[in-house]
């Protein structure tokens, strides 16, 4: 089995840039908002939970997970209207300190 090259600049960029494998305090203070379908096939849930559960958004960031039981790899009116409603909450904070 040929092993792929993996460069030593490549190594590098990724360790400075890529967010999977930086500590997880890039989101510190972000708005993160996950809406996964229990039983999705193309992006199951399982492949994302553990990433997901270590984003450590601080005590200035929020973090809102919902996890749709019987829902495949599909946008339905919940997740429409959930997204809705965190971006409605958002845009809310941001007009009151205006």
């Amino acid at each position: 089995m040929k092993v792929p090259y993996w460069p030593a600049s490549l190594a590098a960029y990724v360790a400075k840039h890529d967010v999977a494998v930086q500590p997880m305090s890039v989101f510190a203070g972000k708005r993160i908002r996950v809406l996964s379908g229990a039983v999705d096939k193309l992006v199951p849930w399982t492949a994302s939970r553990e990433f997901v559960e270590a984003l450590d958004v601080g005590s200035h960031g929020v973090k809102e997970v919902t996890v749709y039981e019987g829902i495949g790899h599909q946008v339905t009116p919940d997740m429409v209207r959930d997204a809705a409603k965190f971006i409605g909450e958002w845009v809310e904070s941001v007009s009151a300190k205006l």
